[in-house]
């Protein structure tokens, strides 16, 4: 601090402060005439530094990446000031739903920690803003920012069982197939027919379930491995091999 006299009577105390100058401070000043003798009177008091600063947080790199499916995605959080005995708290904007924040310290004093668990419906980018006050006056605060990207993760449909099946010449089969795929709305292809017996036609019915007709005459008797194959547009397959027997059936002879 420094003390201007103005000459009339008055004068002016400039104080310069830092941040690591804050606290009370005694001053006296004394003022004095130029009588004979000198006469002189003594004021006292406190010069009170009280500067608050804003508050910092850890930046965490951005963006944050995961799969959908994938074990939960912890970040951490820590916070600190410099001003003696102000109390931090934490609070978040933009926090999916498929995350928790715990402000209660779980790293120690003035930390946080969020835990992200997305499901396999929750692809997309989420901007996570978190943000840390102080209770000073005024109050200060600072805050990170950071992009969370949830990756989609292709799940496979699954081919319900079909199993062996059984016929005889000459009589009319109709195979059953039907699908699912977790991943909704993902489209199924249904193919019952590769490599299917000349006799068979299959039917993909384009919502996860076709058909598989045949129809034997008396000379397809025999054993015909057949691959049911369910498959969606990302790639994902599920199928199944069984097999077909037409049994041989006895004709009776024709008299000319």
């Amino acid at each position: 601090c420094s003390l201007t006299d103005n000459g009339n009577g008055t004068g002016t105390i400039s104080c310069t402060l830092t941040d690591s100058e804050v606290g009370a401070y005694p001053v006296a000043v004394t003022a004095t005439d130029d009588g004979t003798p000198p006469r002189s009177d003594i004021q006292g008091f406190y010069v009170v530094a009280n500067l608050n600063n804003s508050p910092t947080i850890n930046q965490l790199a951005s963006p944050q990446s995961m799969d959908d499916g994938d074990p939960p995605l912890v970040l951490d959080f820590s916070a600190s000031d410099v001003n003696p005995g102000d109390v931090l708290s934490f609070s978040v904007q933009g926090q999916p739903t498929f995350c928790t924040f715990d402000t209660a310290d779980p790293n120690g004093p003035n930390t946080a920690q969020m835990s992200c668990d997305p499901g396999f419906n929750n692809t997309g980018a989420y901007i996570i803003t978190v943000k840390v006050s102080d209770d000073g006056v005024p109050v200060r605060a600072a805050a990170t920012t950071i992009v969370l990207t949830v990756a989609n993760v292709n799940r496979d449909p699954t081919l319900d069982p079909i199993g062996n099946q059984s016929d005889d010449e000459d009589q009319q089969n109709i195979i059953n197939g039907n699908a699912t795929d977790p991943d909704i709305p993902d489209p199924l292809f249904l193919d019952l027919a590769q490599d299917e017996p000349p006799f068979c036609v299959g039917v993909d019915n384009g919502d996860g379930t076709g058909t598989l007709t045949c129809n034997p005459t008396f000379s397809d008797a025999g054993t015909y491995p057949i691959t049911a194959l369910v498959f969606d547009s990302f790639g994902g397959s599920d199928s199944e091999l069984f097999t077909l027997t037409v049994n041989d059936v006895n004709v009776p002879p024709e008299l000319d």
